[in-house]
């Protein structure tokens, strides 16, 4: 996997700045390998970066979100719904296959593997297991 160069992460630090200026505060943000997003205050996600161009937009782009979450080359978003959707560069990664019958109410990303709790407080995840439990 490529590193970022100093150049590199000096570039998505301006798109940063220059994006969260121009709509004053976010709900929140995250970060992932060269790319991040974050909610504005209308819980519209806004994401910049050098990941190819399906993960960061959102299909629908007047879709609410309540929380967003960043991985290797994913972004995860819950909705108002509840019922996470995840957008990657491939199609075929584990992750965007989001639980549809889960509400879940905030996920937290690894690097490709995903989880969330549901309001029973349980944990739930799903993405690569690569031999260390991550989606036990």
């Amino acid at each position: 996997m490529p590193k970022m160069s100093h150049r590199g992460f000096a570039a998505v630090l301006v798109l940063f700045v220059a994006s969260f200026a121009l709509h004053a505060f976010a709900q929140t943000i995250c970060a992932g390998a060269y790319h991040g997003c974050y909610l504005d205050t209308q819980g519209i996600a806004r994401c910049w970066g050098g990941n190819p161009a399906p993960m960061l937009s959102v299909p629908d782009p007047s879709a609410k979100f309540i929380g967003v979450s960043c991985g290797n080359q994913f972004v995860c978003g819950v909705p108002t719904s509840n019922i996470v959707r995840c957008f990657a560069a491939n199609a075929s990664n584990p992750v965007v296959l989001a639980p549809a019958d889960k509400q879940l109410y905030v996920v937290a990303s690894g690097f490709e593997h995903v989880c969330g709790l549901e309001y029973s407080h349980r944990a739930y995840c799903w993405g690569v297991d690569s031999g260390f439990g991550e989606t036990q």
